[in-house]
């Protein structure tokens, strides 16, 4: 029997060193941001012919189980320091350690084909990201983790499909079902333990919070129920709960703080943060929690009062003051050279000196992102003093809007639980799941305490809160009443199961390109006045509307055998008036179906080409000869030219020629003279040979080009040479 341990771990140490050096081998530097290639893997390694395993009779079922346990225990030992458990690593070395995770979870996706059973890949694969998660800290080393996390995204929607060519882009994963039923339970206690304690989160743990809910939206289809609170249960608990940070009362609230903050917790535990419940209390209970928000928004309204005052003031004050500035100034400030007063010089030195203070201040605060701090909205319940001061605050009024917006939502929910029953069955299912039938009855409900309870909370939301804000400030009236709206087709939405979403597809649409396009003349109403006055269309009977547009649509065919027919039907090529403007609205209608047959058609062809190609190969022919024509015109002075410097060369190598023969004969008889005169004509009929063609050329017999000076001249010089070479004896007469 073979020793599981000592194989699995054999195992983990031969990929462990096979990673290791592809990670040194690689020039992928970033394999966490950008995805590695089945090429980078040895073959071996990816079709697990692991040499551990290779003298090891195994079955197909335990080698898949093999597999995942080595890979884990890969992971482990990659992540966890065995000698220094405590040890902080740098950032270089986790850098290096999260560089091997990835290549072992890229091996898990490459090998995917290799395994026996396919659909258990998916499951090995969110298992290891998992593992990872869970030896990896929140939220610092997890957030370095998770670019890998959102670069594979679609590698985790992939599931079954083996090759990803086949994929659609439409996730498959189902919440319940493996390989996220365990997965995403672990992962919503986390998020709900962080939501929690708010009191210790830092700005990385919202950081990660955030990206950790986009993994799961995007992981999920869209129309998956746990992409949605289906629960439907408001959030409880929204403080930390740390009891040192609680408020600390002696006997009955003395101050107006500690009033305020009796009033507010109050009201957030036993009716914001629990509608529901709310719902089903008794009329005393409800009468005490009216009686406690009705004080409440009685001063918070009275704050309001205020700070709408203090901003109509000043923004009065400033208005009147620039028109106090600007009275003498002319309507172009450019025209008069003015100096600054000394009053904005004071104001801007202060405020650079602001600016330069709190850029410090927020330096400091951005320097360190694990810095505990409050968020922007985040009510400091738990000290009545700061949050007195965060709900009085006439210059900000942030806080007390964030109050009266969960005040009007929780109005909204107990209204519509007791006036729709779709509602109310819908609420009673959820708390049917949780178990909580046993603390509230639906349908046990006194018909007094229901009417009263529903005219609480439409007095308080239309009543009160609504006819506040309408009047003094309407852009946060329609603020409210676009979220109301939203509020309740979410909710509809949800009691529809979302039914809405189930055909929804991600992928894309391929359209069909053969559809016909579908005009809608319905709206007759629209009408086009082409002279600019409707009674003057009607005085010169001019038709406007949609309904005067004529609705046949061209059909090309039908354009082009109806042309066919009437060019070849009349042989006859008669012109017509503006023939070359009839033409071209012929072919602008024939270009959706016959673009590529207007090559066929120009100025000699004309429309007839279309159907006889012919005639295009012809207007082609003649456009050639007319090109040759031109060029030989163009070329015919050259060639004049050339055949004259030819006939030149040709003379200057006859006389060569003759020259020698003289020189021959000379030899021969040396002493006659006849000889000689015979000679001196041969040569004068010779030069006036060669100077016929050019006295035909019009040239003038006394002119000499120079060539032929230097000819004579060199003839010349012969002859006295062959002369002075007969020597003294020989007279020449």
């Amino acid at each position: 029997m073979t020793d599981c341990d000592n194989l699995i771990h054999a195992c983990s140490d031969y990929v462990l060193n096979e990673i290791k050096s592809i990670r040194e081998n690689s020039a992928n530097t970033a394999i966490l941001e950008h995805k590695s290639d089945v090429s980078q893997f040895n073959k071996d390694l990816i079709e697990y012919n692991w040499k551990p395993l290779e003298d090891i009779q195994i079955s197909d079922f335990n080698k898949d189980l093999l597999t995942d346990l080595t890979l884990k225990k890969v992971i482990n030992d990659i992540l966890v320091t065995e000698s220094e458990p405590n040890a902080n690593p740098s950032e270089t070395q986790l850098l290096h350690k999260l560089e091997l995770t990835a290549y072992v979870l890229d091996l898990c996706f490459h090998s995917r084909t290799f395994r026996k059973d396919r659909i258990a890949w998916t499951t090995g694969y969110f298992d290891l990201l998992g593992l990872t998660m869970n030896l990896l800290s929140w939220p610092i080393d997890i957030s370095k983790f998770w670019v890998y996390a959102e670069t594979r995204i679609e590698w985790f929607k992939l599931q079954n499909f083996a090759d990803e060519a086949e994929y659609d882009g439409v996730s498959q994963l189902i919440s319940y079902k493996p390989p996220l039923s365990d997965k995403i339970r672990f992962w919503n206690d986390l998020l709900r333990v962080v939501q929690y304690n708010s009191a210790l989160n830092t700005p990385q743990h919202y950081i990660m919070k955030h990206k950790l809910e986009q993994f799961i939206s995007d992981l999920l289809p869209i129309n998956e129920e746990s992409n949605f609170n289906r629960s439907a249960t408001v959030a409880k608990g929204q403080d930390s709960g740390n009891s040192w940070n609680a408020v600390m009362l002696s006997g009955r609230p003395s101050s107006r703080e500690e009033k305020l903050a009796t009033n507010f917790k109050f009201i957030q535990n036993k009716f914001i943060t629990s509608p529901i419940e709310f719902a089903f209390k008794p009329l005393d209970f409800k009468s005490e929690l009216q009686d406690a928000l009705f004080s409440m928004l009685d001063a918070l309204f009275d704050i309001e009062n205020e700070f709408y005052r203090n901003a109509k003031f000043f923004r009065r004050g400033k208005l009147s003051i620039e028109d106090k500035l600007n009275e003498n100034f002319d309507t172009d400030f450019n025209v008069n050279a003015t100096t600054l007063p000394k009053y904005m010089k004071d104001s801007k030195k202060f405020e650079e000196q602001r600016y330069k203070l709190w850029e410090e201040i927020t330096s400091f605060q951005d320097s360190s992102d694990l810095m505990i701090r409050s968020a922007f909205l985040d009510l400091s319940s738990h000290n009545h003093l700061s949050l007195y001061k965060q709900l009085t605050s006439s210059d900000n009024d942030y806080y007390r809007k964030q109050f009266v917006l969960q005040v009007i939502f929780a109005c909204r929910i107990v209204e519509r639980l007791f006036s729709e029953d779709d509602v109310r069955t819908f609420y009673k299912n959820c708390y049917a799941k949780d178990d909580l039938l046993k603390y509230i009855n639906f349908d046990e409900i006194d018909e007094v305490n229901l009417r009263k309870t529903k005219t609480m909370c439409h007095h308080l939301a239309k009543m009160r809160i609504s006819t506040f804000y309408i009047t003094r400030d309407p852009s946060f009236y329609r603020i409210i009443q676009s979220l109301l709206k939203s509020d309740d087709s979410y909710l509809f939405a949800k009691i529809d199961g979302f039914k809405c979403f189930n055909n929804f597809n991600v992928s894309l649409v391929k359209s069909n390109k053969d559809s016909e396009i579908n005009t809608d003349y319905n709206f007759k109403k629209f009408g086009f006045i082409k002279l600019g006055n409707k009674q003057i269309n009607n005085v010169w009977k001019i038709q406007s509307g949609l309904e005067s547009i004529p609705e046949s649509v061209s059909n090309p065919k039908e354009i082009y055998d109806e042309l066919k027919n009437s060019l070849f039907s009349d042989p006859s090529d008669s012109s017509e008036k503006d023939e070359i403007v009839k033409q071209w609205q012929t072919l602008r209608l024939l270009r959706s179906q016959y673009l590529f047959e207007f090559n066929k058609v120009n100025e000699n062809s004309s429309m007839k080409g279309l159907f006889d190609s012919s005639l295009v190969d012809k207007s082609s022919e003649s456009q050639e000869d007319k090109i040759k024509d031109i060029k030989t015109k163009m070329h015919e002075a050259h060639r004049r030219k050339l055949e004259q410097a030819r006939g030149y060369q040709k003379n200057k190598l006859e006389l060569k020629r003759k020259a020698e023969e003289v020189e021959n004969d000379q030899g021969k008889e040396p002493d006659s003279i006849q000889h000689k005169k015979i000679k001196t004509d041969e040569s004068a009929t010779v030069n006036t040979e060669s100077t016929e063609p050019i006295a035909k050329e019009g040239y003038n017999h006394d002119t000499k080009t120079p060539e032929e000076a230097i000819l004579n001249e060199a003839e010349e010089k012969q002859v006295t040479s062959k002369q002075e070479s007969a020597g003294p004896d020989i007279k020449i007469e």
